[in-house]
């Protein structure tokens, strides 16, 4: 199924938002908000810049819009927005899991409130979309892969190892656009929004 737009988060605190178009190219990234709050250690999400930067998304995808149809003119939406699901592991501790379940909890949310557009919203564990292009659990593997596959993105610095997984989970969604699963169960797990 074609989409116009593909988009890849990594929801972490740390994490991005990666965008391509219907062909797979990239169109721009850009680092999840956080901010220091009084009496809190260290960041925390900044509910109302992600709110106000998935808004910008919104307005991004549709000013992009151009020539849409003739890139994608059978798409039945506009956008297919893919989120890697945080996996709870054993060496985290419970405020990490915490803070990643509460960022992923915010960034759903609010895709459906400011994305006011017809999109597709899946998920995906991290193991898939690694196994599928060839990568370990090494964050430098991703930057060196995205920065040879997406060399206008701004991805210059060690820190933007994010923003690089952001762009390959955009392109795992564009290269399984049409056989799309989330879980290496093999179970689909979508939800459809702004229909």
């Amino acid at each position: 199924m074609p989409y116009a737009f593909y988009v890849g988060i990594d929801p972490g605190l740390t994490g991005a938002v990666g965008t391509l178009n219907a062909q797979g190219e990239f169109v721009g990234v850009w680092d999840i908000p956080s901010t220091r709050a009084p009496g809190a250690k260290g960041r925390v999400f900044d509910a109302q810049g992600l709110s106000e930067s998935l808004t910008e998304l919104d307005i991004d995808l549709r000013l992009s819009n151009t020539g849409y149809h003739d890139s994608a003119p059978h798409a039945s939406h506009d956008a297919l927005v893919l989120i890697e699901v945080p996996q709870m592991r054993a060496t985290n501790s419970r405020a990490s899991d915490a803070k990643a379940h509460v960022g992923f909890g915010l960034l759903l949310m609010g895709l459906v409130r400011a994305l006011n557009r017809s999109c597709d919203i899946r998920f995906t564990e991290a193991a898939p979309w690694k196994k599928a292009l060839a990568l370990g659990r090494d964050k430098k593997m991703s930057l060196a892969a995205a920065r040879d596959r997406f060399p206008g993105a701004p991805l210059g610095l060690e820190k933007h190892q994010n923003r690089a997984e952001s762009l390959l989970i955009a392109f795992y969604a564009y290269l399984w656009r049409d056989t799309f699963y989330e879980t290496d169960t093999g179970k689909q797990s979508a939800f459809v929004c702004g229909v």
